[in-house]
């Protein structure tokens, strides 16, 4: 009898995650706008391992053929609670800023495919972006960055990192088009300057589009997200 139950829950599983699997391909550009993607991931794990709770909980929206955005939803916390949270803290973050030095580092994770790092002088960011709109998504990630790099002390040895709050994916992007930073690579065991990177772009196709930056022995170092593709049936 246990066997069976064990048969069809992992039956359950598989086929909800093939189902819900598909309404974030169909939905992405929606999903990723509204909700940050550790979110969208906890909430589509959740969904399908608890999916006896979603079947009775949710039944009505699996059957609808509804957006991914309105299917999985985190049962555990709010999400526009926890952007209110993090807005809040960026707020407190403008007023009192976390410290910085001359340097700081951005720890860049793509989907947990790979993690590295990008060491930036904390000049070279003000300098490159003085006078232009920084590439953030809301103002008050603009008001948190300007004051944690203006209030920099350059006698201050340590490396900082870039507040997590703080998504820095597109900042990093232009820093690293400009020249501008350094990489340390865990596989290689070496620092490279980011001119040393090559950068690949890859045909067009459907679902997420990615340009990469690789290390000399061609170790992903950065990879950005620049356009999803929804490719129509008709």
């Amino acid at each position: 009898m246990a066997s069976v139950i064990v048969e069809i829950y992992l039956i359950g599983v598989l086929l909800l995650v093939t189902w819900l699997g598909v309404g974030l391909y169909r939905h992405a550009g929606e999903a990723f706008q509204m909700c940050s993607k550790s979110d969208i991931w906890s909430g589509y794990v959740i969904d399908c391992l608890f999916w006896p709770v979603i079947l009775f909980t949710k039944t009505k929206t699996l059957l609808s053929g509804a957006t991914f955005r309105e299917i999985v939803k985190d049962p555990v916390a709010d999400l526009n609670a926890r952007q209110d949270e993090r807005f809040r803290r960026l707020e407190e973050m403008a007023v009192s800023p976390p410290p910085c030095g001359d340097r700081v580092v951005y720890r860049h994770d793509h989907w947990g495919e790979f993690q590295s790092e990008i060491i930036f002088q904390s000049a070279d960011i003000e300098h490159h972006f003085k006078g232009k709109r920084l590439p953030l998504f809301h103002v008050e990630e603009n008001r948190a960055l300007i004051s944690f790099i203006r209030g920099r002390e350059d006698d201050w040895t340590a490396v900082e990192t870039i507040p997590d709050d703080i998504n820095f994916e597109n900042v990093a992007l232009g820093l690293i088009e400009a020249g501008y930073g350094e990489v340390q690579c865990g596989e290689c065991g070496k620092s490279y300057s980011v001119s040393e990177l090559s950068r690949s772009k890859p045909p067009m196709h459907g679902g997420w589009n990615a340009e990469t930056f690789s290390c000399p022995e061609e170790h992903v170092m950065f990879k950005h997200d620049y356009m999803h593709v929804h490719l129509s049936r008709d």
